[in-house]
Order: C-alpha cells, then structure tokens, then sequence
C-alpha cells in the first residue's frame, strides 16, 4: 500500500514544478486578438451590423465618432490604432494613425472612443451635408506591443 502513495506522490510532483501558467485578464491579452467597431460606451457596446447609420457630426471639424472594443490584446499600454475608410467604392482611402490608449478594467475588454474626421474637402457644412445617405466601407486595425493585431470592417452610411 505504502507503495502506491509514493507513486502517487511522486506523480503529483512530476506534474507540479511549483510555477504555474499566469492567468491573464482581458486587459492583459487573454484569448484571440480581436477588434470591434461600434458604440454605446464602455458599459453598453454594441458592435455595428453593415449598413449602419453614422451620424456625421461636428467637433471643431466635421467627421463622425466610432468606439472600438478589443479583446485578446494587451491594452494597458497604448496600442497602434489605424482607421481607414473608402467613401461610396472610391479607390483613395483617407487614414488616421495614431497610439491609443484603450481604457481596461479587470476583465472588461479594452474600449476607445474616438472622432474621425473628413477629408478637407468635406469640411464645410453643406459639403458634410452631401454625404448623407453615401455608403462608406470602414476598417479599424489595432497592434499591440507584443504584435498582436486584429482588424475589423464594414460598410456602413453616412446620415446628417
């Protein structure tokens, strides 16, 4: 008998080098990158279907506002943000770049809001007005430091 529990034991031990895998929380990169455009906050985000309707808006220049969720990337240092959006098929994109810190608490996924602005010739009210009803395809990419990425797309309208 005595026997048995010592092979127990020792597979016990085998097993257990007292080091454990550490546990990581959404902020710190847990489970596949991935990125979601959208709204409705850090408490209410929804991500957006295709052919959602967004608002044009002004903030000191005209442009509109999107929110984007991460999971499975490491949000407590700012990670590289791309946006990029193509208006009505058109071949030129217009992007803005930049390192975003994504607000993480505990195990809630990372969360940024930000405005993006039109292009210069659209920054006049009538101009902005124009757009209204035009379907643009939008693409956000985030990278973080330890170069995971993840990129989400879609076509959406412009409403004024």
């Amino acid at each position: 008998m005595n026997t048995i529990r010592w092979w127990l034991v020792a597979l016990a031990a085998a097993g257990c080098n007292g080091e454990s895998e550490p546990v990581l929380t959404a902020c710190e990169g847990e489970g596949d990158p991935e990125v979601a455009i959208g709204d409705g906050g850090i408490d209410e985000f929804s991500p957006w279907e295709e052919g959602h309707l967004v608002p044009i808006t002004q903030s000191g220049s005209w442009g509109f506002r999107i929110e984007a969720q991460t999971r499975g990337l490491d949000t407590r240092e700012p990670i590289s943000m791309v946006v990029r959006f193509l208006l009505d098929g058109e071949t030129e994109t217009q992007d803005a770049g930049a390192n975003v810190t994504f607000q993480c608490e505990g195990e809630r996924p990372g969360w940024a809001g930000l405005f993006v602005p039109l292009d210069d010739a659209d920054q006049t009210e009538a101009a902005a007005a124009a757009l209204s009803g035009v379907v643009f395809n939008l693409s956000v990419s985030v990278v973080d430091a330890a170069e995971d990425a993840a990129t989400d797309d879609g076509d959406f309208e412009f409403e004024f």
